[in-house]
């Protein structure tokens, strides 16, 4: 399966990791740590995760920071469009879908 990670998502994960980095040396690192796992487990079976309503994007949650990982699953590919924070902005990607 292969991966594609939308600049958007790359800019928010970059973004999301110098903030925790910036709070304690070393914590960015841990958030990107995180956010890899929860990739991995997408690719390995994006279909476990729920789709978000009215959309038909699906989101997997990780478990010590509150960012989620928006997707899309194609029978090829995965699709990220957004490693966005579950409690900020809500749905404000869905513009790219």
């Amino acid at each position: 399966m292969k991966l594609d990670i939308s600049v958007e998502a790359r800019v928010e994960l970059l973004a999301a990791r110098d903030v925790y980095e910036g709070e304690r040396s070393g914590l960015g690192q841990e958030f990107v740590d995180e956010i890899e796992e929860v990739i991995a487990r997408v690719v390995a079976g994006p279909l476990q995760f729920p789709q978000v309503r009215r959309s038909r994007a699906r989101r997997a949650f990780g478990t010590r920071f509150p960012y989620q990982i928006v997707f899309f699953a194609f029978p090829e590919r995965i699709r990220v469009i957004a490693v966005a924070h579950q409690k900020q902005r809500p749905h404000y990607w869905r513009r790219r879908a």
